[in-house]
């Protein structure tokens, strides 16, 4: 089921961005050997998703990584903008790098419906493939999903298209999000997962041909041995109201199987991500706020997931 009519072209404001710049001679390599992503030699028209990690190979922060000139921007929660910047920072030591959190020079924004149309009709050349980029108008257009585009821009570049287009409001562009399946991690949810619990690696988010990274060695071995027990599942429900963060999902027994760790709500549809035990799909599952009311499993578009052997 698609979140919006495919007919229809709305922008919306994303929920919650937040944004930190990196800067230095030595910017590139720095995040090269901090993040799950190729950094080095990443090209301006890509804005791929990459993470942070613990050394216990737990995730930290998620990014949408973007080359700026000699710079460069990660856009991630704004729930996680402070700690991050200073956390990051920490791993500096002597190379010729600044961390600045940037959030006051960015604003975000989500086209949702038959963007395709309307971007040819523009000249904006946006590839069909996830990651892609391009830098327009005075803005970076990046490709998320069919019919989902993030752009973002300073506030009056942001300002001047969003008048283009009627408006959606944030869980507009939070459904459109969790219906392809992308996770947002926020202080609460931070090193709690490894990343196949939250399906970066079916996202690509996870380059497996790079070098080490913190946690790489965990991640890699858990990756190889195929011993995910845990995924990050899609629901529907007809609940009264969305699931905060950390709402558990229970089975047929009354057993905790799962987390939320994302949920919105509109007129329409309520939708929900939840790291999920993956034995348990087959059972009829509900959430701890309303055990009356069942949850429905949805399909995620990159992969149909099965419990492990």
């Amino acid at each position: 089921m698609k979140p919006i009519p495919e007919q229809t072209l709305v922008v919306c404001p994303l929920p919650g961005p937040g944004f930190i710049r990196v800067a230095g001679a030595d910017a590139e390599a720095f995040l090269h050997g901090q993040l799950s992503q190729q950094i080095q030699g990443l090209g301006s028209n890509q804005a791929p998703l990459a993470a942070w990690h613990s050394a216990a190979g737990r995730v930290k922060a998620i990014f949408r990584v973007l080359r700026m000139g000699e710079d460069w921007l990660l856009i991630t929660d704004n729930d996680l903008t402070d700690a991050v910047t200073a956390d990051l920072r920490r791993f500096v030591l002597r190379a010729a790098v600044t961390i600045n959190d940037d959030s006051d020079q960015w604003r975000a924004a989500a086209l949702i419906g038959a963007t395709d149309s309307w971007l040819d009709r523009h000249d904006i050349d946006l590839g069909p493939d996830s990651g892609q980029r391009v830098v327009a108008s005075g803005l970076s257009w990046l490709r998320v999903g069919p019919q989902l585009v993030h752009v973002i821009g300073s506030e009056a570049a942001t300002t001047k298209l969003e008048a283009e287009f009627p408006r959606g409001a944030s869980d507009d562009a939070a459904i459109a999000e969790i219906y392809l399946g992308l996770p947002r991690l926020t202080l609460k949810l931070q090193d709690r997962f490894i990343p196949q619990m939250l399906n970066l690696d079916l996202l690509g988010a996870l380059d497996e041909s790079k070098g080490c990274y913190p946690g790489q060695e965990i991640i890699a071995r858990t990756q190889n041995l195929g011993s995910v027990k845990r995924r990050m599942i899609r629901f529907s429900a007809d609940l009264s109201r969305a699931p905060g963060i950390g709402t558990a999902i229970l089975n047929e027994t009354g057993a905790v199987v799962g987390d939320v760790i994302r949920s919105s709500k509109t007129t329409n549809r309520l939708e929900i991500l939840a790291v999920t035990r993956l034995e348990c799909l087959d059972q009829q599952l509900v959430s701890e706020i309303e055990p009356s009311v069942p949850l429905r499993r949805e399909s995620l578009p990159y992969e149909t997931l099965r419990p492990p052997a």
